[in-house]
């Protein structure tokens, strides 16, 4: 009887996606907090932000969960895909119409893109180690 074992990330790499997360989440906060715009404005580009943040984590999970066999419907995956660019229209426009020096739009952006790369890579980060315990588990207590 062998055990199976599943190559897993490294303990620096996890770590890495954890902190890139959380550097990215504070960067993005920081510009909009330091907005020089109107309250609402700024309420507007914080609420497009997290829509846009949300739908990053939903888009990466529907891609994964249909990586190999469709197990959502068309339906499904048609609204993640349109609630995901409807979100990233909203935010490009919040950011857009707001009457801020460029400089600030390109930190906000820059800061929001960072943010969307680094959900993706925690999330792919998460569901690789949910992958390998299942598969551990499943072939270690089968066998």
């Amino acid at each position: 009887m062998s055990k199976v074992i599943v190559k897993r990330d490294t303990q620096s790499w996890i770590a890495q996606t954890y902190i890139s997360f959380g550097l990215a989440l504070v960067l993005a906060a920081t510009a909009v907090l330091n907005l020089n715009g109107q309250g609402l404005e700024r309420v507007l580009v914080a609420v497009c932000l997290f829509f846009l943040l949300f739908a990053t984590f939903t888009v990466s999970k529907t891609i994964r969960d249909n990586q190999f066999e469709q197990v959502d419907t068309n339906s499904w995956k048609g609204m993640v895909w349109i609630g995901f660019a409807i979100a990233l229209a909203l935010s490009a426009w919040s950011v857009y119409r707001m009457e801020i020096e460029f400089w600030h739009k390109g930190a906000i952006i820059s800061s929001s893109l960072f943010l969307l790369s680094s959900a993706f890579t925690l999330s792919k980060t998460i569901r690789d180690k949910a992958d390998a315990d299942l598969i551990e588990n499943r072939e270690n207590h089968t066998s």
